[in-house]
């Protein structure tokens, strides 16, 4: 019986020591964790804002070339080609 006893001890020994760790470390992680989050977002913004000027540039060569005069069948627009 001591010997299930003392089993219960460490297994409590051992969850409080991790619950504890996770604990006292927390805003060390969750500052990591936070930093991460700022960086991620940051490129995902930056990615997003490189196709935008890519498309703008595009649109503006298109009109610049007078290819945006004509009107496109996929707009509705008619071709009298």
């Amino acid at each position: 019986m001591s010997d299930n006893l003392q089993h219960i001890s460490e297994t409590k020994l051992v969850l409080d020591t991790a619950i504890a760790s996770g604990a006292i470390t927390m805003p060390l992680w969750v500052a990591y964790l936070t930093e991460a989050a700022q960086i991620t977002t940051l490129f995902g913004g930056l990615v997003l804002l490189s196709i935008r000027i890519v498309i703008a540039w595009r649109e503006l060569r298109e009109k610049m070339n007078g290819s945006a005069d004509h009107p496109r069948h996929d707009q509705g627009g008619t071709d009298n080609h």
